[in-house]
């Protein structure tokens, strides 16, 4: 199983560029974020735990949309598959890149104490195809599911391809008591002309996702969280909501971007699928163009033409630095 795992690092490490050295380097064995932010104690998670009202959410539902999957996608596509909650399957220019890949019925330790799969996997493990890049944003267990990392096998990164982790307002934590001691971010994919952002986890912060865009060049479509964000006192450090959403899209000028985190597991107190309807009503209230920001359907293929997708990436964004 270890091997297993270097291996799968290799997935997402290979041509991967770190800039923000302080997010990059670990103080007293920890990392930290580039704008910190207080975090909770364990008493705070507990009172959250057992004092919180949320909405009722049904047990299980069937996915509404139809995968289309391993069919012909033209070098001018991109096809994007969502499998659910911030897994999506992602393939163009004959690339196919899956995120935070979680197939499993249950988060967290044991079924007994964790949050329960309401909207199953589009597509299952066996039908998922093969692909080239796998993006793990950090090791909560709704984004890092072992179970589901160990049955795929190492692949090799094309050299037209290149992927710079990004930094995220978040934290990281796999046991109690051990918090940051992995990095934490997000992906900037870039296959010849065309970029995608994979944002994974992050609370808002006015300057970070700026800072992102002047390095980076704006980008050509973005996957960004929109739920988990109920109550605000407790997750907002941690988890956008809608307008947050709203806010980070025009940060990094995404000319699309889609709605992730959310419809899948319950993990805190709005109605599953409240964050896609308070969605709709943040990109009116910003005149955003007609499906500038949107959400899918968990199963839903969306086939999106280059034309739509390529942005123009600013010639004055300042070099990485090495």
């Amino acid at each position: 199983m270890a091997m297993k795992l270097k291996m799968l690092s290799l997935i997402s490490l290979l041509c991967l560029n770190i800039y923000w050295p302080q997010q990059g380097l670990a103080s007293d064995r920890k990392f930290e974020n580039v704008y910190p932010f207080p975090m909770k104690s364990f008493w705070d998670a507990m009172k959250f735990r057992f004092t919180r009202d949320p909405a009722k959410s049904p047990e299980s539902r069937p996915v509404k949309g139809t995968p289309k999957v391993e069919q012909p996608v033209r070098g001018s596509q991109a096809a994007i598959t969502w499998v659910g909650h911030s897994t999506f399957l992602i393939e163009f220019e004959g690339l196919r890149v899956l995120t935070d890949p979680v197939y499993s019925n249950w988060i967290g330790f044991n079924s007994l104490l964790s949050a329960t799969r309401v909207t199953p996997p589009a597509i299952s493990l066996e039908q998922t195809p093969k692909v080239d890049v796998i993006l793990v944003s950090h090791d909560h267990f709704d984004h890092m599911d072992l179970p589901s990392l160990e049955l795929f096998a190492k692949s090799d990164l094309r050299e037209d391809v290149s992927v710079t982790f990004v930094p995220a307002q978040h934290w990281s934590m796999r046991v109690p008591f051990v918090r940051n001691v992995r990095l934490l971010g997000g992906f900037y994919l870039k296959v010849k002309d065309k970029t995608l952002y994979f944002v994974g986890d992050t609370g808002y912060h006015p300057k970070l996702f700026n800072e992102i865009r002047e390095r980076l060049g704006p980008v050509d479509f973005s996957f960004i969280p929109i739920g988990a964000y109920a109550p605000r006192d407790f997750v907002r450090d941690q988890h956008i909501d809608p307008a947050d959403a709203v806010k980070l899209h025009k940060d990094v000028q995404s000319r699309q971007s889609i709605g992730m985190h959310f419809g899948t597991f319950q993990l805190t107190d709005e109605d599953i699928d409240e964050p896609c309807r308070i969605l709709n009503g943040s990109t009116a209230a910003n005149k955003l163009r007609t499906n500038e920001f949107t959400c899918m359907d968990i199963g839903e293929t969306r086939t999106i033409f280059s034309g739509e997708l390529q942005a123009e990436n600013d010639p004055s964004a300042k070099k990485l630095e090495k």
